[in-house]
């Protein structure tokens, strides 16, 4: 089964690149005509290339860094996610009718020993 649909694939991908290839061979044949619009075109096309590619170096400088720092507290993360948890299933079963406060509450103690905890696992 599985090699029927890496054949299918295959047949799809060859199809779609000679169902293209004469329209590619007209455009790369045909000479390109100068004129004002067709060059305002093109440095706009090229402004908007500078334009990406710096925000995906930025994005992938900020993905680094958030990246580091979720790791260097990543015990204190989740010590306070599963200390909120925790809290919230104690204080909404105990509560009854009052549960969302008592379960907020309860959250909010959780999160703060699940972090007091985890924050001595990352000191280094």
């Amino acid at each position: 089964m599985r090699n029927i649909l890496t054949a299918a694939v295959a047949a799809i991908a060859v199809a779609m690149v000679s169902a293209t290839a004469p329209a590619r061979a007209a455009a790369a044949a045909a000479p390109e005509q100068a004129s004002p619009l067709a060059d305002w075109a093109r440095e706009g096309r090229d402004r908007a290339a500078v334009f990406g590619n710096g925000i995906r170096d930025a994005a992938q400088k900020a993905i680094l860094l958030g990246g580091a720092v979720l790791y260097n507290h990543r015990h204190a993360i989740a010590g306070g996610a599963l200390g909120c948890a925790a809290g919230a299933a104690v204080g909404a079963s105990s509560a009854g009718a009052a549960a969302p406060p008592l379960s907020a509450l309860g959250c909010a103690a959780g999160a703060a020993a699940g972090i007091s905890l985890g924050r001595e696992l990352d000191a280094p």
